[in-house]
């Protein structure tokens, strides 16, 4: 008799006697399990059940076994980070939240979260060209507006201008219209004071003969 347990051993025991604890970290059938989530990976070699239930290992849903992982997206202490929106792949590390997929193009660092030296040039470049096809545009909408400015002015002046001598016109014209009517009034006074003077002559001459 060799005393093999022919049928197995109970969960948590190993060997041909079942006389051996499983191994640190391991637990249950032919301790075929592990407990991976628990603190220190301490835990009942029956059941798995941690030594430390006050928490679970980063990367595992709190429970008293601390067996499962956080679901994707999410990562640390109890799964209550998020992985980070630039990782190029999904799921982040569920313990650290590194992307380990890489990154998006154009970011770099452990979570992405860094813009690449490379990316950082071109950006200082387009911020350099855009700066400069604004300024130019700015630099086009100044002179347009000095532009029509100059023209406004010019175009005042010179209706003011046309007044000025539609004015001085009118005035001549009203002086000369009055000049004339004064001569043409001068001119009938005189015909009528020389018709009067000879009227007066041709009396006296009539009375004279007649006398």
């Amino acid at each position: 008799m060799t005393g093999e347990c022919i049928g197995g051993c109970n969960d948590g025991w190993q060997e041909l006697e079942c006389t051996q604890k499983c191994p640190f970290g391991q637990f249950g059938k032919n301790c075929s399990e592990f407990c991976h989530g628990c603190i220190s990976q301490m835990c009942d070699h029956v059941n798995g059940l941690c030594n430390n239930s006050t928490a679970c290992k980063p990367g595992y849903v709190y429970d008293e076994y601390c067996n499962t992982t956080c679901i994707d997206g999410l990562y640390g202490s109890h799964c209550r980070q998020i992985c980070s929106p630039f990782c190029l792949h999904v799921p982040c590390d569920r313990t650290t939240g590194e992307c380990i997929g890489g990154c998006m193009s154009g970011l770099q660092g452990f979570n992405c979260m860094q813009v690449s030296v490379n990316t950082a040039e071109c950006d200082d470049e387009v911020a350099t060209r855009i700066g400069i096809f604004s300024g130019g545009v700015l630099l086009g909408i100044l002179m347009t507006v000095v532009v029509c400015y100059v023209i406004r002015k010019k175009r005042q002046l010179q209706n003011k201008q046309s007044k000025e001598k539609a004015s001085t016109k009118t005035q001549s014209h009203d002086q000369q219209h009055y000049d004339d009517v004064r001569m043409e009034n001068v001119s009938t006074y005189q015909e009528l004071r020389k018709d009067t003077e000879s009227s007066e002559y041709d009396q006296i001459n009539t009375a004279y003969i007649n006398h």
